[in-house]
């Protein structure tokens, strides 16, 4: 059976920590664009010092000749982390891009740093993070030192309802309407899954998204346990963006479900998913002139590994994203009680 390859993929993660989803992501990968694995598990069961190297194929379906990608599994204790770029670096194969996936916080993890050397783009999940606003310090801080481009799986999966967005509100009178918004309000699955809890993070990028891009500037948020709401200015206008929590067994964690928006004018835009055809959106806008006929735009339906799939194949780092970053970065972490809680803030 022949091996190959298009790229080198290490994925970094905790041993038995989402470790059904993250190789359905890695199989996702493989079956479009055969690739060398290389999975990094630390393992706080074993001996701090504890390494253990297996080295397997993963056939290529579909393929006639019968091609497999290589398969390596590391398992690491602890204090042997410190050794995984120089397990690592053996297995890469030479001249083929090198994508780093770090599937744990990162804060300000050296060793993630160290891998990044390897690396010409790195992808993180912000699921793994306990604060977002220090996710997004510590992946800024990683961009300006390491040089390798950056992404993030929940900025992924967003990437529907941004494009949606824009062309909504593309031309200039819809513009001005968008400009003119009064309050936003964005529904989102609160159902957690064992891979997926913090269900907060995709509304927050997208209402990071549109405040960065409108030049909004932040006062403050209140989180009352159910709703979440950020309170901005547009110029001296105040903006209110609320998300809401709804539970729709039909859908992945944290999938956005409805948008409503009114402007200062009295104008309306109204977002919703279908939940028995989810990948169906409706779009329905209102004015004091005049109600519109709905809208349908169909979404690209969704698979495991396609937020990877998109950030493998993405060149550089987004513009959009930095920005977003930037923005996310300067939240506080606010909760009821006034004492910062990962529990209760805005991850």
């Amino acid at each position: 059976m022949q091996t190959g390859g298009l790229f080198n993929l290490i994925i970094y993660s905790k041993k038995g920590e989402r470790g059904d989803y993250i190789r359905s992501l890695a199989n996702k990968i493989i079956q479009k664009f055969p690739s060398r694995l290389l999975f990094v598990l630390v393992d706080p069961n074993q001996k701090p010092d504890y390494f253990q190297t297996t080295v397997s194929q993963e056939p290529h379906p579909g393929h006639p000749q019968g091609m497999a990608c290589d398969s390596i599994e590391i398992i690491l204790g602890e204090s042997a982390q410190q050794i995984a770029p120089l397990l690592i670096l053996p297995h890469l194969i030479s001249d083929l891009p090198v994508y780093l996936l770090w599937m744990l916080d990162i804060k300000e993890n050296s060793l993630s740093k160290e891998l990044e050397r390897l690396a010409q783009r790195i992808i993180f999940d912000s699921e793994a993070a306990e604060d977002l606003p220090a996710f997004a310090r510590s992946a800024l801080n990683h961009y300006k030192q390491a040089g390798c481009a950056i992404a993030d799986l929940n900025w992924a999966r967003m990437e529907s309802w941004r494009d949606l967005l824009a062309s909504t509100f593309s031309p200039q009178d819809q513009l001005r309407a968008l400009e003119k918004s009064k309050e936003i309000h964005l529904t989102y699955n609160m159902i957690p899954s064992p891979h997926l809890c913090h269900t907060r993070v995709q509304a927050i990028y997208l209402m990071a998204w549109l405040a960065s891009r409108l030049n909004w500037r932040f006062e403050h948020l209140t989180n009352d346990r159910k709703d979440l709401s950020f309170f901005y200015t547009n110029n001296s206008t105040p903006v209110i963006i609320t998300l809401s929590s709804a539970s729709c067994t039909s859908l992945s964690p944290g999938t956005l479900t409805s948008m409503h928006l009114t402007t200062t004018d009295h104008a309306s835009f109204t977002f919703t998913r279908h939940l028995d055809f989810p990948h169906q959106i409706t779009l329905e806008i209102t004015t004091p002139d005049q109600c519109y006929l709905p809208s349908q735009f169909i979404f690209a339906k969704g698979e495991a590994g396609g937020s990877l799939l998109k950030e493998v194949l993405h060149k550089g780092t987004s513009a959009h994203f930095l920005n977003v970053l930037e923005h996310i970065s300067q939240l506080p972490l606010l909760c009821p009680n006034g004492k910062n809680s990962s529990s209760q803030g805005i991850v």
